[in-house]
């Protein structure tokens, strides 16, 4: 499992999850395993819509992470790529914790 923290208004941290989340199982880094999405600040929908966003602008239409219905997780996406590739995503609520 990869972790990255999340923030609804940080570009930086939902690039950060494209670049070194995403393309660690893309490039084959990670061949198996998933991506947990840690909002710290902000509302997990929009995050997503945000993350969503960014890979849109990037051209990467295909790479967008869409919400699946799931008995264990409600917060749980998917992104299929190119190849047939399909990377898990669970994101998690974190809010009550951020005291800054």
């Amino acid at each position: 499992m990869e972790a990255k923290k999340l923030k609804e208004k940080d570009s930086k941290l939902k690039r950060r999850y494209i670049n070194t989340g995403m393309n660690s199982f893309l490039s084959g880094k990670y061949p198996k395993g998933c991506l947990l999405g840690y909002i710290f600040k902000g509302d997990i929908d929009k995050t997503v819509y945000g993350i969503n966003k960014l890979l849109k602008k990037d051209g990467k239409i295909s790479d967008i992470l869409e919400l699946k219905p799931h008995d264990l997780h409600h917060f749980y996406y998917e992104s299929k790529h190119n190849d047939g590739f399909i990377i898990k995503h669970l994101m998690f609520d974190f809010t009550l914790l951020d005291s800054a």
